[in-house]
Formats: structure tokens, C-alpha cells, sequence
């Protein structure tokens, strides 16, 4: 933890502070100040009446106090820890969503304040940390309430500050560590572990303050930022368009970038997961359920193999075009490999930050996908994994990949059966994308059944072989 500095707690620093914070804005009849960040704080907590009030407790994600906070009473379970019905990456869960971030309808702030108001998220809440001085007061204007006054660093701002009252929290029907610990729930899922059981909060004590993990299920205090840039959370991503319905980004490469997987509706949730070259999602990934293997064996392939000299995902096989329409399509890895080379990376919060080197624009790449090999899922948290379409020219039964994790971002080559995320592509014709945005998404051959050890195709009600050549029925 933080340590504090002893000598701001001296009576004329803190008639200072009081003297200043008084000096807010309202919004929906609910103070806030302005203290130079990316988002201007609540003078108060939500049920407060006086800044100094403790204000109303929460499980998190959930949108009214109760009596007992507790997981058999937690509304995003079926009554017990390992059965998450919602913000769920981990085994611990009836869902798997990938949700990392409370949507509008679970932010508490949201609900009982409106639409200009919201939970902050982890990052905005260690900006909170990074750029304050941070002063506890045993008793806040005679208040008999403990916490810490919050004051601006930010030049022009550094005369603005907060009040968080050390509210302490609830478990089950008790409260604990009332006017000792401070503990304020973030909007954002865990940071740090694979459980999915905990959300990101502040801590804090008199000796000094950080954020951390801890269960959902437990009661505590929320402190709302002003929601200015969008009543359903802020973009943190460039969005230059759309093609067929789907956003996009443009990041001066050679194509354009879509802001989101196939299977996903934001760039953080990681979407559908598909083997190489097939264009649904499905239950089992392995060799025996590959549509592209000849005869169930994971290196004897129908098609991309030796024979046809095949090396590139033909439409029929591509998942981005068959789900998304004409103008889509899965990346080269010489795509990929130019998406890394070309913008500047950051992790933050379960997901790689790529700001364009060129134009400054910014993509989200997920680090949340995982991979399915078989019925076994890997790397759920810290885990992008990507198809390109290319297959190896060696090993013809593996296709290449990108894969990104908390620390590092890489390709290689993966078995074809396995299913991954994928993030598509437009090639960058401003006139094709503006006559084919308007269009109908068309749908390429549609994998149908094996017959006589082959896989038919049928597309319009023709069937084809498996290079797209007719056969006659």
C-alpha cells in the first residue's frame, strides 16, 4: 500500500482543503468537481445525503442495497460462487461472456443517479490515485467521520478536492471496519486472477491506500463520475465507419481493421471461436470434427494441402466473410504482422491498446478469447488468440496465428482443428465499401455433409466439391 506523508495532517493544511472543496458543480441535482482528470467525481456517495454520509452498500453489479450480502443472494448466480450467470471468463460459471465491464443496466450509478452518471472504472480510479494527494482526516469537519480528503495535483485544479468517508463494508448481515477501512467498487471485473469471482475497488486505511480484488458478493460503498461522453459508457476506441453494419477503424495500413471479433458486439468480449476454415462455431474442436480433414486425422487435410497447393482461405472457407458479408474477411498473417509493427501497444485491463504510429487512431484487440482444443478451453483470461488466413507452407495442417497475452504478442503456427477468435478485415476501397455497405450481406458455399468420404458444398441450392467446382446430383 501507499504510504501517507504525516505532515499533511496539520490543522491549517486540512482548514485549507475544507475551505476549497466546497466549490462544485451539479448535475441531475448531484454535486460534482472538477479536479483536472478524465472525468469529474461525485462530491458524495450514492445515498449520501452530506458528503460526509456513508451512504448506501452494494454487491457489485447490483443496483439496490439489501439486508444480507451474501452469494445466495447475489443476482449474478445460480446461488453460489461457481455458478456466474454473468461477467464470466473462468470454468466458475453457468455462462462464459467475456464481460469485463458493467453495462448500464448493473451500474448502480447509472440506475439511481440516470444516464449522466456511472461507476468509475479501475483505471480511472488509480488516475484517481496517481494524481491526488491523498490527506486523512480522523474527524472530517467535526464530523466524527474518518477518510481521506482527495486533492488535485493537476496545475490549475490543485486547489480541488473530495471527501471519501471510510464507510467500511458488509458481509453477509454484518457491517465491518465502520469508519477504519474505506472500500469503493470500481465497474470493472478482476485485474489479477482467473476466478472471475472479484471486481477491481479502492482500498483504503490511515496508513494508506490502493486498488485491489476483492468478492463480489460483498457490500460496498460507490462514489459516481459523470458520465459526459456517452450515456452507455465512453468509447476508448477509434470507430472511422461502417461496412455492411459492422464498425470499423482506420489505421493508415494497407486494410481496414473491424473494432470488434466475429461473434462479438465491442472489441474486449472475445466473440465466436472457429476452427481454420470453417465458418460456424461449435461445441467439439478436434480432428475427428474438423470438416476439413480427409478422414478424421488431424494432419491428413481435404483441402489446403500438398496437392492443391493451396495456401489462403478461399471465401467459402472464410468465417468473416461467410458471417459478416462480401467486404469481410479473416487477415493474412502479413496483415497481422503489419498491425503489430505499426501501432504502439498497451495492456490495459484485458486487452491490448494499439494506437495507430500513423495517424494515432486506436484498436482494441482482445486478451480475453482463449482457444478450445477439443472440449477443453485454455487461456480464457490471458489469452487473445487469432486466426490469419494462411495455412503453414511446411506443416499443411496447421495455419498460422497471432496470439497476444498480458505480456507479450507473438505468431505461430496452431493445429487448423482448434477454435480461435477472429478479427476482420476490409481491403481499403473507398468505392467497393461504399456501394457494398448498402448491399445484403451475400452468403458464400455453405458446408453441408460428407458423402462417400468427401464434403459437399451447397450454395443456392447447387451442391459443389471441395474446391468449389459443380457436381451434378
Amino acid at each position: 500500500m501507499v504510504r501517507t506523508n504525516n505532515t499533511y495532517r496539520y490543522s491549517l493544511v486540512i482548514i485549507f482543503i475544507v475551505a476549497c472543496i466546497t466549490e462544485a458543480f451539479s448535475q441531475n441535482e448531484y454535486e460534482y468537481v472538477d479536479l483536472g482528470l478524465s472525468v469529474k467525481w461525485a462530491m458524495k456517495n450514492i445515498g449520501a445525503s452530506t458528503m460526509t454520509d456513508y451512504g448506501d452498500f452494494f454487491a457489485w453489479g447490483e443496483t439496490s442495497s439489501k439486508e444480507e450480502y451474501d452469494w445466495t443472494t447475489y443476482r449474478h448466480t445460480e446461488g453460489k460462487a461457481t455458478k456466474m450467470t454473468k461477467y464470466c471468463y473462468s470454468s466458475l460459471g453457468s455462462v462464459k461472456d467475456f464481460l469485463d465491464i458493467l453495462e448500464p443496466s448493473d451500474d448502480a450509478a447509472t440506475i439511481l443517479w440516470g444516464q449522466q452518471w456511472r461507476m468509475p472504472t479501475l483505471d480511472e480510479m488509480n488516475e484517481l490515485l496517481q494524481n491526488c494527494t491523498w490527506i486523512w482526516s480522523n474527524d472530517y469537519q467535526g464530523s466524527g467521520k474518518a477518510g481521506y480528503i482527495v486533492r488535485s495535483k493537476i496545475e490549475g485544479f490543485n486547489t480541488k478536492s473530495i471527501f471519501l468517508p471510510a464507510a467500511g463494508h458488509w458481509g453477509g448481515k454484518n457491517p465491518y471496519d465502520i469508519n477504519q477501512k474505506g472500500m469503493y467498487w470500481t465497474s470493472s471485473l478482476n485485474f489479477e486472477s482467473f476466478a472471475s469471482l472479484q471486481a477491481a475497488q479502492l482500498y483504503f486505511g490511515n496508513s494508506g491506500y490502493q486498488t485491489m480484488s476483492y468478492d463480489r458478493q460483498i457490500g460496498m460503498t460507490i462514489r459516481p463520475v459523470l458520465n459526459e461522453k456517452d450515456p452507455n459508457h465512453p468509447k476508448d476506441y477509434t470507430i472511422t465507419g461502417k461496412i455492411q453494419g459492422f464498425d470499423y477503424v482506420d489505421l493508415g495500413l494497407s486494410v481496414l481493421w473491424a473494432t470488434a471479433n466475429v461473434g462479438a458486439l465491442v472489441p474486449k468480449i472475445g466473440g465466436s471461436l472457429f476452427s481454420w476454415g470453417e465458418t460456424s462455431p461449435k461445441e467439439v474442436y478436434s480432428a475427428k470434427t474438423y470438416t476439413l480433414s480427409s478422414d478424421g486425422q488431424y494432419d491428413h487435410m481435404a483441402k489446403y494441402n500438398k496437392r492443391d497447393s493451396l495456401t489462403t482461405l478461399e471465401p467459402c472457407d472464410d468465417a468473416a466473410t461467410y458471417n459478416w458479408g462480401d467486404c469481410w474477411r479473416t487477415p493474412t498473417i502479413a496483415e497481422w504482422t503489419e498491425l503489430l509493427q505499426n501501432c504502439d501497444w498497451e495492456i490495459k485491463l484485458g486487452a491490448w491498446y494499439g494506437t495507430s504510429k500513423l495517424n494515432g487512431n486506436v484498436i482494441i484487440i482482445s486478451n480475453s478469447t482463449g482457444c478450445k482444443d477439443d472440449y477443453t478451453y485454455r487461456s480464457l483470461k490471458d489469452g487473445g488468440h487469432y486466426w490469419s488466413s494462411n495455412n503453414s507452407d511446411v506443416d499443411k495442417h496447421r495455419g498460422w496465428a497471432m496470439i497476444c497475452q498480458y505480456y507479450m504478442y507473438t505468431t505461430r503456427n496452431i493445429n487448423r482443428f482448434w477454435g480461435m477468435a477472429i478479427r476482420p478485415v476490409a481491403d481499403k476501397d473507398l468505392t467497393n465499401i461504399e456501394q457494398m455497405s448498402t448491399e445484403t450481406p451475400k452468403r458464400p458455399l455453405k458446408k453441408l455433409f460428407f458423402k462417400d468420404g468427401k464434403i459437399i458444398l451447397r450454395h443456392n441450392n447447387r451442391l459443389y466439391d471441395i474446391n468449389g467446382k459443380p457436381i451434378q446430383k
